[in-house]
């Protein structure tokens, strides 16, 4: 009898008999465990940057499908790809949104004398488009995985008597974001403001998708920010430069604001640029008739 309930008690620290799957951590380190397999092998057997991203990005979708079916046991759609009008509608709104914010960033930028442009073009050329492809490609893998996937089982795995379901969609947005700002960490030119700038970009990204219930309008912020900050405006993004953008621009200004090697994100531009951003989301949010849904 003792044996029994030993082994029973064993089970519950992996498995929830009320909700007759596993624990949130166990499903989280499951799926981030599958991912980094998935992404490891895959960079193996690729030789371009935007191959790797695109398959990444599907990977991440797939493991969402097996996610949904045999682990968090919930619809698909619970992680905001609905694919339906509205979804692109968000999606092409984020994008708007975003567009704008960059370019806020960039007139200051430019008004301050703290960038020089060295070239421009605007012919349309094959890399734009294939740019355009590996931002989507990253758009879609960060957000389905940093927001889609672990605020709701953060969230989730957070719910204990002591904590409210306020706080733990709280908690699991902060952890969230943390882990979205660490990923960043190692790119070129990372400082403590980058990470700090990273960590509210991700709290920003999730609100749309705590509002709204889809990632659609998240995944059209991250793609249009990136695409905007380096294939339009010639910035980096992250660490990382386009040689191949409308506008090449070297950053000339203060690191402390311009955010230097990492770009605007690791800059007091960046966090301006940042707050630009969540008044037009909010403004978005009321204006479709959004309310907090605490869907995930």
């Amino acid at each position: 009898m003792n044996s029994s309930r030993s082994v029973q008690m064993f089970t519950k620290i992996f498995y929830n008999p009320a909700e007759n799957r596993l624990r949130a951590g166990f499903r989280i380190l499951i799926i981030t465990s599958l991912l980094i397999a998935s992404g490891v092998t895959l960079n193996s057997f690729t030789v371009s940057s935007l191959a790797f991203t695109v398959g990444l990005a599907i990977i991440v979708l797939l493991a969402l499908w097996v996610a949904a079916n045999f682990l968090d046991h919930r619809p698909f759609r619970d992680y905001g790809f609905t694919l339906n009008a509205e979804w692109f509608r968000d999606l092409m709104a984020g994008a708007l949104i975003a567009g704008i914010s960059m370019g806020v960033i960039f007139i200051i930028l430019h008004s301050f004398g703290w960038i020089t442009i060295t070239e421009s073009s605007f012919d349309v050329r094959p890399e734009l488009f294939n740019y355009l492809l590996f931002m989507m490609g990253v758009s879609v893998w960060e957000e389905g995985f940093f927001r889609s996937y672990l605020i709701p089982n953060l969230k989730e795995g957070l719910k204990i008597s002591w904590i409210s379901n306020t706080w733990a969609l709280i908690l699991a947005v902060i952890l969230s974001s943390l882990l979205f700002a660490a990923g960043h960490m190692t790119n070129p030119g990372a400082s403590h403001l980058a990470a700090l700038n990273i960590f509210i970009a991700g709290a920003i990204l999730a609100y749309p998708f705590i509002a709204t219930g889809s990632i659609a309008l998240s995944t059209g912020l991250h793609l249009s920010w990136n695409y905007f900050q380096s294939a339009v405006f010639g910035l980096p993004v992250s660490g990382g430069q386009f040689d191949h953008g409308i506008l090449q621009s070297d950053i000339i200004g203060p690191q402390i604001f311009t955010g230097g090697e990492f770009g605007p994100e690791g800059g007091i531009i960046g966090f301006i640029g940042l707050m630009v951003m969540i008044i037009f989301i909010h403004i978005y949010v009321i204006l479709t008739k959004r309310s907090l849904q605490s869907s995930c």
